[in-house]
């Protein structure tokens, strides 16, 4: 099994937690500082211009402030393996210093492994190979991310979806809070009008997220 975390960084990254040695992954990242892109398109762009990293059999897609230590990576990507599952992500800590941007996502304190879901958001998705050539064609269509995730959920209907509530990671700003959407204003980028965009294309009515065990 092959694996590979693929992002973009900028200042404030947690790149440092997720290297290491003895890992079952290897890193690819994006400084947006030097070759300015916004994180979808940037992966778009690397994976295309860099034929050997289509190679892998997972590709897990972190914010770059997300942080989550390498063993525990290994296993989220054992467990990517382990249920076969088509797109998965792990759960994410709700605390003073960690902040889920979907209540769906939040770790549950309980001996719950894998919960299955219809919906993976765009905060640090993992794809399976297969997933990844389904939905690669959709990354350049929104500037913010917003709406991808909607378009993979109905790209995904009826395949194996699923939250490792198990590994949890932690979102170390606040919603909002990076540089993602200074940069978006600049440019007179409304996420919701992206978002709403890529639901009429794609014929998405409403969000129906569903979880189960």
């Amino acid at each position: 099994m092959k694996n590979l975390v693929i992002t973009t960084l900028g200042e404030c990254n947690h790149y440092n937690t997720w290297a290491g040695e003895s890992t079952n992954y290897d890193l690819h990242c994006i400084d947006y500082r030097i070759n300015p892109t916004f994180k979808y398109q940037g992966i778009a762009r690397s994976l295309s211009n860099n034929p050997c990293l289509l190679e892998y059999d997972y590709y897990w897609m972190p914010d770059e402030d997300i942080w989550i230590k390498p063993d525990m990576l290994n296993i989220f990507f054992q467990r990517m393996s382990d249920y076969s599952l088509w797109m998965g992500q792990p759960s994410v800590l709700m605390s003073n210093d960690s902040f889920p941007s979907w209540k769906c996502f939040v770790h549950q304190d309980n001996n719950i492994e894998l919960i299955y879901t219809n919906f993976i958001e765009i905060m640090c998705p993992c794809f399976s190979r297969e997933a990844l050539e389904e939905c690669l064609s959709t990354f350049n269509k929104s500037n913010s991310g917003w709406g991808l995730d909607l378009v993979w959920s109905k790209i995904g209907n009826g395949k194996r979806m699923g939250i490792i509530n198990s590994v949890v990671v932690k979102h170390t700003r606040p919603v909002g809070g990076g540089d993602l959407y200074g940069a978006l204003k600049k440019k007179g980028i409304r996420p919701s009008w992206e978002r709403k965009k890529l639901m009429s294309e794609y014929g998405i009515k409403s969000i129906d997220i569903k979880t189960w065990i």
